[in-house]
């Protein structure tokens, strides 16, 4: 899916789409190390998106920008397919910097869900309101 040569390092995403689920996975590695996922599931409702469930960074991995490429990789992903993107911002809503972990995404270009704490969108339609996403099934958002 992605893969790029650095000066130090080499990584690449790839993805798994699990049989008979809505669920994928992307896998980065670096230097054929496992070191990051990110498990989204596909929703038809209430638009065609993908939820993003979880980005995990092994901890002797972070503060070296997997994320942030893990994060752009879904992104292009959403695009490309030409759906929206939703996730729960768990690290804003768990520690005091709620506001500057929300900031990020949204310099990222998402946007946050009216009515929904933490919610962000990404990648909607031309003309759909963000809105959309308020009523979303409580459970499914969870």
């Amino acid at each position: 899916m992605v893969q790029e040569n650095g000066d130090e390092t080499n990584f690449n995403i790839t993805e798994c789409i699990l049989e008979n689920s809505s669920e994928t996975i992307l896998e980065m590695r670096v230097d054929e190390k496992l070191v990051g996922t990110a498990e989204i599931f596909f929703h038809d409702l209430p638009i065609p998106h993908y939820k993003l469930s979880e980005i995990y960074i092994n901890p002797d991995q972070r503060s070296h920008g997997y994320g942030a490429k893990l994060m752009k990789a879904l992104e292009e992903k959403i695009s490309t397919e030409n759906v929206s993107g939703l996730l729960f911002d768990v690290v804003g809503i768990n520690k005091a910097n709620a506001k500057e972990a929300d900031g990020m995404y949204e310099r990222h270009g998402w946007i946050p869900v009216p009515g929904r704490d933490h919610y962000m969108a990404y990648n909607l339609p031309e003309g759909v309101d963000v809105s959309v996403f308020s009523v979303i099934d409580r459970q499914q958002a969870a």
